[in-house]
């Protein structure tokens, strides 16, 4: 089932996929990373089936939700679209997976919300970014700055984007790419994205990290390129229980590259 709420300046995205187990009660719920959509956990999701009602979200502006440059897009806004999903649907508890950005919200969501939240599975998160720096915040602002961003984004393509995402480039297929390009297709998202930069009010800090109790579970590919796996090692000193997974040749792209892993993890937890 695949449908759309409103909130605030945001049409949210988003897919509500039952069961295949008959009795099944638990939900889950993926959250993506940046530049990408609900589009990435496709593999995982109908694995995740066979326990799971699952739940999956276009993360604003990308995918199919709402490109909105006059909209708010900080972590708290998001973890604020979280929540009115969750009461939408009626689900008081669940386990939550977030990939890159999708697993900085999932922290955000259990620090801020820590009743509604079982377990925590975290792929390769974002971690101890600082609040966007004033003269970044100004460029962002600039006049020509979306159509710089389009520019940029344009030339380096998503098959390349991806392509430094993973380890093993045989993972990409031509297939992948429609649907990872898709959300750029609209002019919309650029100054969007502008607007995340300027809208980044930094990842939680050690402390508030300390007081995440929920049982966590961290895989990060060994040859992650984006997020270096020194800063799983990092991480995991701050979350009391968490436990760490290193995944020899994965790249960054944990949903894409190491999809049997993390689904076989969750259904047998």
């Amino acid at each position: 089932m695949a449908t759309s709420f409103r909130y605030h300046n945001h049409v949210i995205h988003y897919q509500y996929k039952i069961s295949k187990q008959k009795d099944a009660t638990q939900h889950i719920l993926l959250l993506h990373g940046f530049l990408a959509s609900m589009y990435s956990f496709r593999n995982i999701c109908s694995k995740l089936q066979e326990k799971f009602h699952v739940i999956t979200i276009d993360i604003p502006p990308f995918g199919f939700s709402s490109k909105n440059a006059q909209a708010t897009y900080t972590y708290r806004e998001m973890t604020s679209v979280i929540a009115t999903l969750l009461e939408k649907l009626q689900i008081d508890r669940l386990h939550i997976i977030g990939h890159s950005m999708g697993g900085q919200l999932a922290l955000r969501f259990a620090y801020h919300y820590p009743n509604h939240v079982n377990q925590l599975t975290l792929l390769a998160p974002c971690c101890f970014m600082k609040k966007t720096p004033f003269f970044v915040n100004l460029a962002c602002r600039a006049p020509l700055a979306s159509t710089y961003t389009r520019h940029l984004l344009r030339k380096k393509g998503v098959r390349e984007i991806l392509r430094q995402s993973v380890f093993h480039d045989t993972i990409i297929k031509d297939k992948m790419i429609p649907p990872y390009k898709q959300p750029f297709q609209d002019k919309q998202i650029y100054p969007c994205l502008l607007r995340w930069v300027e809208d980044h009010e930094g990842d939680l800090d050690e402390t508030q990290l300390r007081q995440i109790q929920q049982p966590t579970t961290i895989f990060w590919g060994i040859e992650d390129a984006i997020l270096p796996v020194e800063l799983a090692y990092e991480l995991i000193r701050f979350l009391p229980n968490a436990v760490l997974h290193v995944l020899s040749e994965v790249g960054h792209l944990i949903p894409e590259e190491a999809t049997y892993t993390v689904a076989s993890f969750c259904l047998t937890e």
